[in-house]
């Protein structure tokens, strides 16, 4: 291989690769052409609604991690949760907060969530 870049480019080979490395050519896939990246999305606004929903850790007042004091305990902080939701054509988004992820909770998250996205002039 060597022999044969030095017949080509009448070069060393090692000149010939920093070259390269200088052009961003160094490696077989910089030559390679790029993968058109394969996206979705829907026709019209409220087509597809994507929902999710996060458990976060409820803060009260800062505890022994940020004080440094063992002493420092928060008790029943409990937890919250975000929920999500993410129109696919507009991708515009709705988040509410709520106190568990229970069912009533999802439901009552979804009817706001068509009720704010009424904006998007589509049916949900």
């Amino acid at each position: 291989m060597a022999g044969r870049v030095r017949d080509i480019h009448q070069r060393h080979p090692r000149a010939v690769c920093r070259l390269l490395a200088r052009l961003g050519q160094s490696s077989l896939k910089a030559l390679e052409p790029a993968v058109p990246v394969m996206r979705y999305e829907r026709e019209a606004p409220g087509e597809l609604l994507h929902m999710d929903s996060k458990k976060l850790g409820r803060i009260v007042r800062p505890s022994h991690r940020v004080t440094g004091d063992r002493r420092d305990s928060v008790e029943g902080a409990g937890w919250e949760f975000a929920h999500v939701a993410i129109d696919d054509h507009s991708r515009a988004s709705f988040v509410q907060m709520h106190e568990d992820a229970r069912i009533g909770s999802a439901v009552d998250f979804l009817r706001a969530a068509v009720a704010s996205s009424a904006w998007l002039l589509a049916a949900v």
